[in-house]
């Protein structure tokens, strides 16, 4: 399957699933390969537990926590990426891909696809290998039809859903509470974020409730260099520079007070006081 292991391929699942898919697929597969179904048969019962251990249970480890899919999407995408040059393999399947009129139309196609060599896997072990080799080939053809389809060249601001997505997402977090959560994700889907100042104000965010105010400052700042008009930002720019002046006035309270006793005679008074009373 190439460089890395497809894990997408590894549970039938194309790269669209969702965490629901991924639960759904799984359960399916890990009956399907499961040790029992060949007791008599201990040759595809040992290929059985081969296939459990070194796909089906890693991929669903992978995929099941979103931190860790995103850093293999990340991974995996730009290892496709940079094998576009080499071109795609024959196959019809491919060519039905590569005749997609319009994204909606490619994702439908490859889903399907997808969908129909799923409904047969592991069910026959001594197809699954070619099976599983197929649905690779298929989730690399739909990275490379992506990036090389001709309405990608008038489409850019079409990648903003997914970054829209990772942001909502992290918001979600922020909003519960889970402010280490938000961080990692923030942190793990950086590079699929395209809106940078939302970026960095929620970053700032994480930062400021993790009491480092210095390090939020510096975020916000950067953000507002993105985008000036975002409201958010410049309201907590200023809570950041009102708690900055309300500290700075509290520390200087003293100070003013003493100097305000010694011109009024109350400083001097005290310190004769304090002199009669040691002697």
């Amino acid at each position: 399957m190439g460089t890395i292991t497809d894990y997408y391929a590894c549970l039938g699942l194309p790269l669209t699933a969702t965490s629901e898919d991924v639960r759904n697929a799984y359960r399916q597969v890990a009956r399907r390969v499961h040790p029992d179904r060949f007791v008599s048969n201990e040759e595809d019962r040992q290929f059985a537990v081969s296939l459990f251990t070194e796909w089906v249970a890693p991929a669903y480890r992978v995929l099941s926590t979103d931190t860790v899919r995103l850093q293999f999407d990340r991974k995996y995408r730009d290892t496709v990426g940079s094998q576009v040059s080499l071109g795609l393999p024959r196959h019809f399947l491919i060519e039905r891909l590569q005749n997609a009129t319009s994204p909606g139309v490619l994702r439908q196609i490859y889903e399907q696809e997808v969908q129909n060599i799923f409904a047969t896997l592991y069910t026959d072990l001594q197809q699954a290998t070619a099976q599983v080799e197929l649905l690779s080939v298929l989730n690399r053809a739909y990275i490379v039809i992506q990036l090389i389809a001709p309405w990608q060249k008038r489409a850019t601001p079409a990648l903003r859903p997914v970054g829209d997505r990772y942001i909502t997402h992290a918001r979600q977090l922020l909003e519960q509470n889970k402010i280490a959560d938000a961080f990692s994700y923030l942190r793990a889907s950086e590079s699929q974020i395209t809106d940078r100042a939302e970026y960095h104000y929620l970053l700032g965010l994480c930062y400021l409730r993790r009491g480092t105010p210095t390090v939020a400052r510096t975020e916000f700042l950067t953000a507002q260099q993105y985008n000036p008009q975002h409201a958010g930002i410049s309201t907590e720019l200023k809570h950041l520079l009102l708690d900055r002046t309300d500290a700075s006035s509290k520390w200087w309270q003293p100070i003013l007070g003493a100097l305000k006793r010694m011109v009024n005679g109350t400083a001097v008074r005290d310190l004769a006081v304090t002199r009669s009373n040691r002697s």
